[in-house]
Formats: C-alpha cells, structure tokens, sequence
C-alpha cells in the first residue's frame, strides 16, 4: 500500500499537509476544475489563502490559472452579442484599435486594473477624446 501524497487536516476543509511536509490548499478554478496549491507558512497561512481564494471566487473575480486569452474571449464576446450592425461595427473597431493591440495574446487571468487604467491614461494623453476612452 502506498503513501497517500496528502492528507487532509480535519477541522480545516480544503487543507493538506503533503508527504514533503508543507501545506497544501484545493479550490474548485473559475472553469470547475479542482486544483491544488502549495501555500508557504503554516497551517493558519493555508487556511487564510484558502479563504482568500474563496472570497475572490465569491466576488466573480477569475480563480486558477486559465488558458483563455483576452483575444478569444473577445472573439467569442463579439460573436454572441445581439446588437445592430452599427453597434457591432463600433466594438469591432474599438477592439481592433485599441484592445487587441495590447491584450490579444495576454491570459485573461493575467490582466489586472492596473493594466486598463494605463491605457485609459495612455489614450488620453494622446488626445483621444473622454467618449473613446470613458469606461461607462
């Protein structure tokens, strides 16, 4: 019979204590994939990351390590949408102009606030006007 390569640790749902020793914390991702993560600390450092991962999942905020990048997503957004050819012409122009430019191949995950106020600024201070570059 072989040694498990984690066991659980009763009272803390979703924390392991691997066969090397550290702990170890399991979280559904944001496609439903069960994924394990190694955490540095001790055991109340696995159950604070625990609980953060559960929280940002909570928010809505993207969880694991997805694949998608912004470039499909947008593909798949812009296919989907039921909007007239003229409002489907303007998003297809500001995706193309602005977006893809910078975030085609970037993972979704990987894209962070700080990233979209740059090129907000960015745009502004090269004299696009506050409809281009307004968030609204």
């Amino acid at each position: 019979m072989s040694t498990p390569r984690r066991t659980s640790i009763k009272k803390h749902p979703g924390v392991y204590r691997s066969i090397s020793g550290k702990y170890e914390i399991a979280f559904r991702d944001s496609e439903g994939k069960l994924r394990f993560q190694t955490v540095a600390g001790d055991l109340q450092d696995a159950v604070k990351a625990r609980a953060k991962v559960i929280e940002r999942k909570d928010k809505g905020e993207p969880v694991g390590r997805s694949k998608q990048t912004f470039g499909d997503y947008a593909e798949q957004w812009h296919a989907g949408l039921n909007k007239r050819p003229r409002t489907l012409e303007g998003f297809r122009y500001q995706l193309d102009a602005h977006l893809l430019p910078r975030f085609k191949t970037r993972r979704l995950a990987e894209i962070r606030t700080d990233d979209v106020a740059r090129l907000v600024r960015e745009m502004t201070n090269a004299g696009r006007s506050p409809s281009t570059t307004d968030a609204r």
